[in-house]
């Protein structure tokens, strides 16, 4: 009686969030609750995994019904066929320079483990999309950098060199195509990626591959390889130009964000799990420190707020493993009073919180369009390690690089959830650019 008439509080689940999820639907009668739940963990898990909403009107909720279990049928993960195996083998052996970017979701420890030796065995060079570098360790001899936010200009420059793009999982959506300049015309592709739907949607394959990376790089690994490929230069090459790239050079300031992720490079234990927000912050953690055993956990889709919430629940699903997030100040006053259940929960992440006093990168994109016209990105900012201290967290404020990595320990000793507040430039946006230059070339 209420559908339709403005009950309080109304909103028509079903058509908000179908342009967001796999499959939205709207419970009409409790009989069909559990086959619908069964079928939405099916479309959930199934092919690319993403979200599903079921919408359960209230008065469902005070109904009364004997239901039957349902059995949820395990997600299809599609597998390479023996031929589309052999023929991608056959086109990176002709390949003159092949790149290989591996991505997406699905990935098994064995799987990571596989791509790793496929892509020694083959010298392959390894690339990444936007916060996908624990796919394999950024030590390993192929590993060739990530094409996110600000890459290195040489890595960009060998992708649109390659002869042979093969992407292993991913999509190549706005940020992995660098603004769809990659693939370039004459450039060879192989897409394998577990959405059919997804394979030619964007831009053409030669060799469209349905399969998981997980599965395709666990089948490919059993391939022989070839003995002395002839890209092994090019492969070295990639790898040195990523150890360089990822050198913090300092940038000056009190506080030197490079710098403090070199020392927290060498304090990280190896299995750590590390969060990370939206915002120009991020591209000092992302450039400088090494994953592969160490996780990273990320939004692809640039909503600021994530870290700290994510943090939490990264330590209660790994309470003995050190995990760290890295947040914008901007980010910390979206969601940071979750600290407090952290502290409810006996979660003990730690926060390192990057404090510029203003939303970073929309203020970079005025300066840059607008010089001098600086319009509601300026923030009063609170302090910090009094805030978390008042949830019951450990806080401290650092000034100066050189007192980072005591600080550190001490919140790494502190045996409940820490914030470190950073306090960094305003003036360096990014590890390679400072407003007041780009202010003056705009």
């Amino acid at each position: 009686d209420f559908y339709g008439r403005e009950a309080f509080q109304e909103v028509d689940f079903a058509a908000m969030f179908a342009p967001l999820c796999k499959w939205a639907a709207r419970v009409e009668e409790i009989s069909r609750l559990p086959q619908m739940l069964a079928h939405a963990f099916q479309v959930a898990l199934s092919g690319r995994p993403g979200p599903v909403v079921l919408a359960l009107p209230e008065d469902l909720l005070r109904e009364e019904a004997t239901l039957p279990k349902q059995k949820v049928l395990p997600p299809f993960l599609p597998a390479p066929a023996p031929d589309s195996l052999a023929q991608a083998a056959s086109m990176i052996r002709k390949a003159k320079r092949p790149l290989l970017v591996a991505g997406g979701s699905q990935w098994s420890g064995e799987g990571r483990q596989a791509l790793a030796q496929l892509a020694k065995a083959w010298r392959l060079p390894v690339t990444v999309p936007f916060r996908r570098q624990d796919l394999i360790s950024g030590a390993h001899p192929c590993y060739a950098g990530d094409l996110g936010i600000g890459p290195d200009p040489k890595l960009f420059k060998a992708a649109q060199e390659a002869d042979l793009l093969i992407l292993l999982g991913t999509r190549l959506g706005e940020i992995a195509s660098q603004s769809y300049r990659l693939p370039r015309p004459g450039q060879k592709v192989i897409h394998v990626h577990a959405d059919n739907q997804e394979l030619g949607r964007v831009f053409h394959a030669d060799l469209g591959v349905n399969a998981t990376g997980d599965a395709f790089a666990l089948a490919f690994a059993e391939l022989p390889a070839p003995r002395k490929p002839t890209w092994a230069g090019w492969c070295k090459q990639l790898h040195d130009q990523r150890k360089d790239w990822a050198k913090p050079k300092s940038t000056g300031g009190l506080l030197d964000a490079g710098l403090v992720m070199q020392a927290l490079e060498k304090l990280l234990p190896h299995d750590a799990i590390l969060t990370v927000d939206a915002g120009n912050f991020a591209g000092w953690p992302q450039r400088f420190l090494t994953f592969g055993s160490r996780r990273l956990l990320g939004p692809t889709c640039g909503a600021m707020g994530y870290a700290i919430p994510a943090s939490v629940a990264a330590s209660l699903a790994e309470p003995d493993k050190c995990v760290v997030a890295c947040v914008g100040d901007g980010g910390a006053l979206m969601t940071g009073q979750e600290l407090a259940t952290a502290v409810q929960y006996g979660a003990k992440p730690i926060v390192l919180l990057f404090d510029n006093a203003m939303f970073g990168t929309i203020r970079m994109h005025q300066e840059k369009r607008h010089p001098g016209r600086v319009v509601a990105t300026k923030l009063n900012n609170p302090d910090f390690a009094a805030w978390a201290r008042s949830f019951g967290a450990y806080g401290e404020t650092v000034s100066r690089t050189q007192d980072f990595a005591p600080a550190f320990q001490r919140a790494l000793a502190a045996g409940k959830p820490a914030l470190l507040h950073l306090k960094t430039e305003p003036d360096i946006i990014t590890p390679t650019l400072r407003l007041s230059k780009m202010r003056a070339a705009s």
